[in-house]
């Protein structure tokens, strides 16, 4: 019968499409995984079944499902054809990279609560934009909203209505729906009430709430009439009675949405989706309420020492801010330096990403003025919707005035929308309103508006204007408007690192330079993310040619386009490692951009794989004093004087780090390391893990540890059980480090054959990994370390001498140190005792991150007491 479904569908979809094979039941659907041979792509087709498919009006079908296939939207899956042979009724959308919540609450059951209010913010802001555009789901649940990375995605919108339309309104239900279905249906639409409208996805989005808070839903029951009638008739039991620890707040609005009658619900998506942002904020109502109320008084005694705690680390953040606020350190400290904040939206709230975008784009066009320091907008959106007053602001950020605003975009058809900006530049010291003005405009006008502000900021600053900057200021990237919104979107994705968010905004700036083939500043953030996407998570061929494809594009539009410049200089850098034509590049986008934290930190990056380490630290200051509230800045700072073994100032950075994202598991991690390598103090490291525990969790935690081999073999006694319970799925892709770690905890407590399946596990893993990637460095030293473990001398050397070939110090400085490191590792597993104090005696001598307090602890060098040119070393202060 399937074989027989797919020859058919095959037929039916033609030479168009290849089906790859079938991936199962989708509730109204059979769904099969085809490939789309035109443009190469895989692309899921759902099948509906034929009881359903002979009742339905192919051509209002077809209208229907073009309606719903005009949504665009980064929280909507789109419909991308539909089609109707004989009895076969079918859809094709895109593969998304992922799963079903309904196999994440099967696997996990109940969610946590800040990813509960994430989840549903995702599914409603796809709800707002549908509504809006007169398109209600009608089947909202578990098996129609896909995770994929952070983010959810709501698949077959339109599709319940166009069944519903071109079958005729009842027969959806006696057709018979998915058992899943009807404890997300509306009274109303169970009634099959005709004036059932948008309103029955709210109560669908109570229901999905319900379930993600108590690992249920709502109503239950032995058959779906069972559940219909109790969705018509009864009350749901109070959250608390299965989650006593569901904040008020979230229980209130799931409740709501629930009610029977729609008048009673949220009347818009737009309304719950104000309501779900306000639950996210730190204050919004998403702390769970303690299960247990503390009885104890050491309990008390324990709050209050936390409480302690966080306001040392308050006091501690606030006055190391100030100690390396941008005004004291680097160069340009003389210039006068501004903030742009985030200009608050006035508008409909899926319009937050224009005034962003906007933003963002004014901050770009500042900071092009070379007598105008300017800071980054990675540290200056941190202040959105803030709470502190201007001088505060002023104080933490090291400038002198801010330029902040209100935008609302008035949107109309065609060329008629509008748009109102009113900026106003500010002296922090005094408050004093330096200029300000009202920009009220056609939205085509929207660039004359930025280069409008920029100016008159200049006048007011006594800043004076060389002719090419003038002229960069009155630039028009684009006069596409649809590809403009296209490109703010891009922006706003590239704004939350993250493998998915990346895709994203490659889809965005794909979308951009669609709508404009000459808009050369879209193809150089297109050349950005796919650089992204290759780097991180594909470095593959294609991949990296669609990085110069699209740069070359951007470049050969506007040749001197400082975006393009940054790109095309990562291209050199990500991809070849050729580092003078990176710096080549930087530097011409540095003259073009001198404000700009990103590309300070580019050189930087580049110089310190050039081994150039006092330069290196120079560019990453300087990127700290532009961008002072990044946290992956100051911790790149701190790494880089780890290597160069000044280690209180990559204390001092690490803290600040930590002040910034006190959340942030890599930040203790790499602290820990710190300390290890600086002193060997086991005791101050365990203080760290201990403190982070309580900050981020355990697992979170653990998952940066493995990473950190000694660390690991030394604290095998506090947190080895830890990492010996930690599952795979907990360590995302470094499947390498997870058997490592597990590897070497087995072997030091004696436990040999247990320790030999870990790196049996890692062998084939790293065997697979160097087959595919032959040139990855990194492949080919988890793959010695394997053999090493297996007691495989020769294959062991071997694959280290060939990582450390793939990457001497001589091309990378920085990487290579540790390669080399890794091999003297290697050496020190097969016995080879000699090889690998050859290496340690180098690696002592230069800039790295082995150092002889690490000597001490590790265990892994145990087999070297009593040698006496180990001792040696260890008598090196």
């Amino acid at each position: 019968m399937v074989a027989d479904l797919q020859v058919r569908l095959q037929s039916a979809l033609g030479a168009a499409y290849r089906i790859e094979h079938e991936l199962g039941g989708g509730g109204m659907s059979r769904v099969f995984l085809a490939r789309e041979r035109e443009l190469d792509r895989q692309v899921v087709v759902k099948v509906l079944p034929p009881e359903m498919a002979a009742g339905v009006n192919a051509e209002r079908f077809r209208r229907e499902i073009q309606l719903a296939a005009s949504l665009q939207h980064p929280h909507i899956v789109p419909l991308l054809a539909a089609g109707h042979a004989d009895d076969l009724v079918y859809y094709t959308m895109p593969l998304i990279e992922g799963e079903s919540l309904r196999a994440k609450l099967a696997r996990e059951g109940e969610l946590p609560i800040n990813e509960t209010v994430r989840i549903l913010r995702d599914v409603v802001d796809a709800l707002a934009y549908a509504h809006a555009h007169s398109v209600a789901h009608r089947d909202i649940k578990p098996d129609n909203v896909l995770i994929s990375g952070p983010h959810a995605v709501v698949t077959d919108f339109g599709v319940a209505k166009a069944l519903s339309e071109s079958t005729g309104k009842s027969s959806l239900t006696s057709a018979g729906v998915a058992l899943g279905t009807p404890a997300y249906m509306a009274p109303e639409q169970a009634a099959a009430d005709p004036h059932t409208d948008h309103r029955c996805d709210i109560y669908a989005v109570g229901a999905l709430g319900y379930e993600l808070l108590t690992g249920r839903p709502p109503f239950v029951g032995t058959s779906p009439q069972q559940v219909l009638a109790a969705v018509a008739t009864q009350t749901p039991e109070p959250l608390a009675r299965y989650r006593p620890t569901v904040p008020p707040a979230i229980a209130d609005l799931v409740v709501r949405c629930l009610e029977k009658h729609p008048a009673d619900r949220w009347q818009t998506a737009d309304e719950l989706l104000r309501h779900l942002e306000g639950l996210a904020t730190p204050s919004g109502g998403t702390t769970p309420v303690p299960a247990v109320a503390p009885t104890r008084r050491t309990t008390h005694v324990g709050l209050l020492g936390v409480a302690a705690a966080g306001l040392v680390v308050a006091v501690g953040s606030f006055l190391l801010l100030r100690a390396h606020r941008p005004g004291h350190v680097g160069p340009g400290a003389d210039r006068k330096m501004m903030a742009v904040l985030p200009f608050q939206n006035l508008g409909s709230a899926d319009d937050d990403y224009f005034a962003d975008g906007i933003t963002e784009e004014i901050t770009a066009r500042l900071a092009s003025l070379s007598g105008l320091g300017v800071i980054s907008r990675t540290s200056a959106i941190q202040y959105k919707n803030t709470k502190e007053t201007l001088r505060q602001i002023g104080q933490e950020l090291g400038v002198q005035y801010v330029l902040e605003g209100t935008i609302r975009w008035e949107r109309a058809p065609g060329n008629a929308s509008r748009v109102r900006v009113t900026p106003q530049l500010i002296r922090v010291a005094d408050d004093t309103h330096l200029w300000a003005a009202v920009f009220d405009t056609v939205l085509a006008d929207i660039f004359a508006v930025q280069a409008g502000i920029a100016e008159r900021v200049s006048d007011a600053l006594d800043i004076a204007l060389a002719n090419p900057e003038r002229q960069a200021l009155a630039a028009r990237p684009t006069d596409n408007l649809e590809a403009y919104t296209y490109y703010l979107r891009g922006l706003d994705y590239m704004g939350r690192p993250a493998e998915q968010n990346y895709r994203l905004a490659r889809t965005m700036f794909e979308r951009a330079v669609a709508a404009d083939p000459k808009y050369a500043l879209g193809y150089a953030n297109l050349a950005r993310a796919l650089d992204y996407l290759y780097w991180y998570y594909d470095r593959t061929d294609e991949r990296r040619m669609s990085v110069k494809r699209a740069v070359d594009r951007a470049l050969e539009l506007e040749p001197n386009l400082a975006e393009g410049h940054l790109a095309l200089g990562y291209y050199y850098y990500h991809g070849y490692l050729d580092y003078d034509r990176a710096l080549t590049e930087f530097a011409t986008a540095r003259r073009r951009q001198p404000n700009s934290s990103e590309v300070w930190a580019a050189e930087a990056f580049v110089r310190r794989r050039q081994g150039r380490w006092e330069d290196a630290a120079a560019g990453l200051q300087r990127a700290v004093e532009l961008d002072p509230r990044s946290n992956n800045l100051a911790e790149e700072l701190g790494e880089t004087y780890v290597a160069m073994r000044r280690f209180a100032e990559a204390e001092r950075y690490y803290n600040r780090a930590q002040s910034l994202a006190p959340s942030w598991a890599t930040i203790y991690a790499y602290k820990a390391w710190l300390y290890f390598a600086w002193s060997g103090d086991v005791a101050r490291v365990r203080r760290v893990l201990d403190e982070a525990s309580t900050r981020v969790g355990s697992t979170d935690l653990l998952r940066e540890v493995v990473a950190f081999a000694p660390l690991v073999r030394a604290l095998d006694d506090v947190y080895g059980d830890k990492v010996m319970q930690l599952p795979l799925t907990a360590v995302g892709a470094d499947t390498a480090s997870y058997y490592g770690a597990k590897a070497a905890i087995s072997n030091r407590r004696g436990q040999g054959p247990k320790a030999g399946c870990y790196y049996d596990s890692l062998r084939v893993f790293e065997e697979r990994a160097t087959r595919q990637h032959p040139n990855d460095d990194v492949a080919h030293h988890w793959l010695a370390y394997a053999y090493a473990g297996l007691g495989r001398k020769d294959a062991a050397v071997r694959e280290g001498l060939e990582a450390t070939a793939l990457l001497p110090m001589s091309r990378d400085a920085y990487w290579g140190a540790i390669r080399l490191q890794q091999l003297a590792v290697v050496y020190v597993m097969v016995g080879d005792y000699d090889a690998a104090l050859e290496k340690v005696e180098f690696l002592l001598s230069v800039p790295a991150g082995l150092t002889v307090p690490m000597l001490k602890q590790d265990p892994l060098w145990a087999p070297l007491r009593g040698n006496p040119r180990f001792e040696k070393l260890l008598r090196r202060s």
